[in-house]
């Protein structure tokens, strides 16, 4: 079997063919797709839910002293 440009015949392993070297992204990119709609779908659903609805709320609620006795 030739090598892709180079035309050296590669050696199979332990009698194996040898896939080529393009042959993983065949898996590659539908997997790496994959990934990409299954963060699009928690991140859709972080918007929706109002995970990101008031964010310097936290901030302020640290700096706020709740503790302290209201004035008289």
């Amino acid at each position: 079997m030739p090598c892709g440009s180079c035309g050296a015949a590669r050696r199979p392993l332990s009698g194996r063919e040898v896939p080529e070297p393009m042959d993983i992204l065949y898996l590659l990119i539908p997997v790496s797709l994959a990934i990409v709609f299954v963060i699009g779908v928690i991140f859709w659903w972080a918007i929706s839910a109002g995970q990101f609805d008031e964010l310097d709320h936290e901030s302020r609620s640290v700096v706020r002293d709740e503790d302290a006795p209201p004035p008289p």
